[in-house]
């Protein structure tokens, strides 16, 4: 059962914003790529982020059928500047995009509209449904980054850890699997062993064909009631050499 906690990072964005945003008329794709960007932006404590259009549709759980559907409200957002395309995309870089924080703005960039009351456009909104069913997204993913900032206190991740990391199968929640990791080891177990024991896990889910999204969390895996020792002591099943899906990010 997910159980996601605050502590395990969060996106944070200021009420007014919330309370001004849900005055417009947005449809729902346009609402997906919003929340997008506020994930990848101010989730990771940064003020802007490139999106190629790839990522966008593989956030949003859509298929390369609604490439255009994507392109189109995206450039809707720009229009109304809620969206700013803080640089253009080129043959080596994606596009930079940023949240407009500033609501007065909104409307008067290009879109001849002139407030929330304006109707948009609601095509798409049947289109997006189809996209809805998936396993996995890239939303759910950790950038697996070796060091990154949070709350202005550097975490770096020890050598054992990373090792324990690229062999489990579900690369969820990095930050709350690191401190289970940490506990566990306080408690006299020994990394050697988890490793282990996350190898063998990622080939029983290889073999029986496990559904990603029903694939412990690191942190469930590493938790007070530690699965992983039934991993341990069993031999029935051959460990592998790490375990990927077609979703990961790099």
């Amino acid at each position: 059962m997910a159980n996601p906690q605050k502590e395990n990072g969060y996106t944070p964005v200021a009420n007014e914003i919330i309370e001004q945003l849900v005055k417009w008329p947005l449809n729902g794709t346009q609402m997906r790529i919003i929340l997008t960007i506020w994930r990848y932006c101010y989730g990771f404590n940064r003020k802007n982020h490139e999106f190629s259009i790839t990522f966008l549709m593989r956030a949003l759980g859509l298929n390369t059928s609604q490439n255009k559907q994507v392109r189109r409200e995206l450039k809707t957002l720009i229009e109304l500047g809620i969206i700013q395309e803080i640089e253009k995309p080129t043959k080596n870089t994606s596009r930079k995009l940023a949240f407009n924080k500033n609501y007065e703005q909104w409307s008067k960039k290009n879109s001849g509209r002139n407030g929330p009351e304006d109707k948009l456009d609601h095509r798409s909104d049947k289109t997006e449904m189809s996209g809805l069913i998936r396993q996995k997204t890239a939303v759910e993913k950790d950038h697996q980054e070796k060091r990154f900032k949070t709350k202005s206190k550097e975490i770096i991740y020890k050598d054992d850890f990373e090792k324990f990391w690229s062999f489990y199968p579900r690369k969820v929640e990095k930050i709350a699997a690191f401190k289970a990791w940490n506990t566990r080891l306080k408690e006299g177990e020994q990394p050697e062993s988890i490793i282990k024991a996350a190898q063998t896990y990622a080939a029983e889910c290889k073999r029986s064909k496990t559904e990603y999204k029903y694939i412990k969390h690191g942190s469930t895996f590493l938790g007070p009631n530690k699965p992983f020792l039934d991993y341990i002591i069993t031999n029935e099943i051959e460990p592998i050499n790490g375990y990927r899906d077609e979703w990961a990010i790099d």
